[in-house]
């Protein structure tokens, strides 16, 4: 029956959409989320939502070019030069901003870069802008609004947006944390932070990170001062007991929404998040972006207010992601924004996901063989899992099948199902003409990682975490290393030069055993680690000493 009632209300809106002079929005039509979700009815046009409109580039050829020059060149741009050399006019970005509100619309947040604008609106504003109609709807990842249409724009505007993120019935981006409950003898085998610096080299660094900034972002509620306070006091990262960098907190979207236990799982991942970073990199000042739900339209937010307000950063580290499929309708949208930030010499880490070969799910439940995005997005570094069998040599994570005490897992990866490969990866990783997933790897599951958070754990203040949650942010530390190392100038060539020196055996640990699980979760299976480059770990762990040696 509510299968009937959609492709009933579906037909209707279509029918009226068709006889206006309106425009269709290249690639947004209704979701694959939609299918297998309980139809819950129109949306109380009082309801308000979130939504991030993206601006389409004025010059995307020149853009990529100078991008793809960035190897050679090493230059970088502030995001007015960006928005002035390849972003829409001044002119055209005003005009999209007077329509907006001419809808009802509240403009949230303009970019520099011009390419992006966050707004807020009711739901019939939003009707009324984009010819959508509404409805709400449920499936085991909770409940949702998207268009049961196609959007629609003005012809005034419609050649000046290249996607609206919030209403496309996207996946939620999900936190890609583990939690494994185990014994206190278990608990004392697992890293702290001395144990990550001397696994990936850093030890011996002076004032580790100090004059570098590095981004976290994510959802719920923050960590707690006393926690933060807690892991230096129980873990010493570089003998510190006291962080001795500033820690700051921005709220996009305003207080949490998602209620208090989605919140507080959160706050586990954020915690994790700056421990981790505090671990390899304590004297960075780190940045903290939470957002006010984790929907898409909340999460692109927060990646459109890191590349233009925190611009200055040159580390951002995400543990949350969905799938290429979960997000196809607005990756034109945060590719754009990701660009911009290559531009201006940001480097952004994405965890690969804890679902091995299996990114995505057909349908509602069935896990298919998939990347996971953004970290497979093309101005991304994508960062996989690994785990530790004995001594200090590090194998791919593959925990499956899992039991009560130790989740089943593996570190992401995988061919794309829609993106193309990148220059950088052409003759390096597998002939299939599709970018590959993910780049490199870091320390996901066993022994995993102890973090500090009062009450947490019936062990005491310290509990155990892992994913490819704990994986992204160590890289993002081991990144300020290098930038510390070379001056505090932006690199803009992270991705390329990643790949040179994984071609010469260069500041990498790299990963030859194991394999990371699927199709369907299976021990066996998915991708197998291999020497050099593979899609179970990338180019392997880091050795920040070889890399920052070695970085040219």
């Amino acid at each position: 029956m509510a299968n009937r009632i959609l492709y009933f209300a579906i037909v209707v809106a279509l029918i009226s959409v068709g006889c206006s002079d309106r425009e269709p929005l290249d690639g947004a039509h209704p979701g694959p989320r939609l299918d297998g979700a309980v139809e819950l009815g129109r949306v109380s046009p009082d309801t308000v939502l979130d939504l991030v409109i993206g601006v389409r580039l004025r010059d995307a050829v020149r853009l990529h070019k100078f991008l793809d020059a960035q190897d050679d060149t090493r230059d970088s741009m502030s995001s007015d030069d960006f928005a002035d050399a390849f972003a829409a006019s001044a002119g055209r970005y005003a005009r999209l901003l007077t329509w907006l509100r001419a809808q009802g619309l509240t403009i949230v947040r303009t970019a520099p870069g011009r390419t992006s604008v966050s707004a807020r609106g009711s739901a019939r504003a939003v009707e009324r802008a984009f010819g959508a109609e509404l409805h709400q709807f449920e499936d085991g990842s909770g409940r949702f609004v998207a268009s049961v249409t196609a959007l629609t724009l003005s012809p005034d505007v419609a050649p000046s947006v290249s996607g609206v993120v919030g209403v496309e019935g996207g996946l939620p981006w999900l936190s890609h944390m583990v939690r494994p409950q185990v014994s206190p003898q278990a608990a004392a085998q697992s890293f702290g932070a001395t144990d990550l610096e001397t696994q990936y080299g850093s030890t011996g660094t002076s004032n580790p990170g100090q004059g570098e900034t590095v981004v976290i972002l994510g959802a719920g509620n923050a960590p707690a001062t006393s926690d933060v306070q807690g892991y230096y006091t129980t873990y010493e990262p570089y003998g510190l007991t006291a962080p001795p960098a500033p820690y700051n907190i921005h709220l996009v979207g305003g207080a949490n929404r998602d209620g208090n236990d989605i919140a507080e799982l959160e706050r586990q991942e954020n915690t994790l998040d700056i421990e981790m970073v505090s671990a390899i990199a304590p004297y960075a000042d780190v940045e903290h972006v939470l957002t006010a739900t984790n929907t898409p339209g909340l999460f692109a937010d927060g990646i459109a207010y890191i590349v233009n307000q925190l611009k200055d950063a040159h580390a951002v580290t995400v543990s949350y992601g969905t799938c290429e499929r979960g997000a196809a309708s607005y990756m034109p949208v945060v590719h754009a924004m990701l660009a911009q930030a290559k531009a201006q010499g940001q480097t952004w880490f994405f965890a690969s996901g804890d679902s091995g070969s299996d990114g995505c799910r057909s349908g509602a439940t069935n896990k298919i063989l998939s990347a996971g995005w953004p970290a497979s997005a093309p101005f991304a570094v994508g960062v996989g899992g690994t785990q530790i069998n004995s001594g200090s040599t590090e194998v791919v994570w593959n925990s499956y099948p899992g039991s009560i005490f130790m989740p089943g897992g593996g570190g992401g990866g995988g061919v794309s199902e829609s993106l193309d490969k990148p220059a950088f990866q052409l003759g390096v990783t597998p002939d299939d003409g599709a970018r590959d997933e993910p780049d490199v790897a870091a320390l996901a599951g066993a022994p995993y990682i102890n973090i500090y958070i009062a009450g947490a754990s019936p062990f005491g203040n310290t509990t155990l975490t892992g994913g490819t949650s704990a994986a992204a942010p160590v890289w993002a530390g081991v990144w300020a290393l290098l930038e510390q190392s070379k001056g505090h100038t932006a690199i803009s060539n992270s991705l390329e030069g990643l790949y040179a020196l994984g071609k010469v055996q260069k500041g990498f640990h790299d990963v030859v055993g194991g394999n990371l699980g699927g199709p369907g979760d299976t021990a066996s299976g998915g991708y197998a680690a291999a020497a050099g480059y593979d899609l179970a770990t990338g180019w392997g762990t880091p050795n920040a000493a070889d890399l920052i040696a070695s970085w040219q």
